[in-house]
């Protein structure tokens, strides 16, 4: 009997390769898929994301002190908060997981965030600007509403007393090969543009955080992202390196690290 060549038996392997990394990348792309429908029909229930798991401290609804921090707007806001304590100044989190600009001036319209806080953190962007690869023909009009909206949510924010620091959209890491199908360089450059209107926002009332300048600068050195769109802790201390300045300074509160 005539044995197999060693030349049969290498495109064998490579047949079985291919076929593994095929089946490898169908459960991954599954798995992204499952979830942009899961998120999907979260919104679909709860629009406003008040059944989120979202736990408001009840000293920051009831109780705002002299010195209140409030972060409003999606998980990066929502982690931002989570590197900060303090004793005397009182910090309170309005970050929702997924959430964007429209849902965020929804809350704020409706009454569901806590409008106390004299100095308010607004982080919020992506996940309008994270849909333009899903609906490239509306990127312009994406891109307008964000830019709307991140403009209602301050004026709401001024008009009630607070001082705001809004920051620029933070920028997006290295985008995973399950991911690529559902993203575009469009981003980048819609990032761009927002980041100008927010910096145009700037006022006696109104402060802008060029976080997307920070991490830039930090990121080439010190990787810090955890994936592409969120940042790890290195990434909140660079941050935060700009930030306590401003509280420290402009309010002579008291401000701690609870990390770092």
């Amino acid at each position: 009997m005539q044995r197999p060549s060693i030349g049969k038996f290498s495109f064998l392997l490579i047949a079985v390769c291919a076929a593994a990394a095929l089946l490898v990348l169908t459960v991954v792309l599954y798995a992204k898929g499952r979830g942009y429908y899961e998120e999907l029909t979260r919104v679909r229930l709860d629009p406003l994301g008040l059944n989120s798991g979202l736990i408001l401290d009840s000293e920051c609804a009831v109780k705002p002190t002299e010195h209140t921090v409030v972060f409003i707007g999606d998980s990066r806001a929502s982690s931002w908060f989570r590197s900060f304590h303090g004793s005397q100044t009182l910090y309170c989190n309005e970050g929702i997981d997924g959430q964007t600009s429209a849902q965020v001036l929804l809350r704020l319209d409706h009454g569901r965030i806590s409008r106390a806080g004299q100095i308010v953190v607004l982080q919020i962007g992506i996940n309008d600007l994270k849909a333009i690869p899903i609906f490239p023909d509306q990127a312009e009009v994406i891109v307008a509403n964000l830019e709307k909206n991140i403009s209602a949510i301050v004026d709401l924010l001024v008009e009630d007393g607070a001082t705001v620091i809004v920051t620029t959209v933070f920028p997006v890491g290295k985008i995973p090969i399950e991911r690529i199908p559902f993203w575009s360089s469009d981003v980048a450059d819609a990032i761009i543009n927002v980041n100008g209107h927010i910096r145009s926002l700037s006022s006696q009332q109104v402060i802008v955080l060029d976080a997307n300048a920070i991490l830039v600068d930090r990121g080439a050195e010190e990787g810090v992202f955890i994936d592409e769109l969120h940042i790890n802790e290195a990434g909140y201390r660079a941050l935060n390196q700009e930030l306590l300045p401003l509280l420290r300074g402009r309010w002579e509160i008291e401000t701690d690290l609870s990390k770092g």
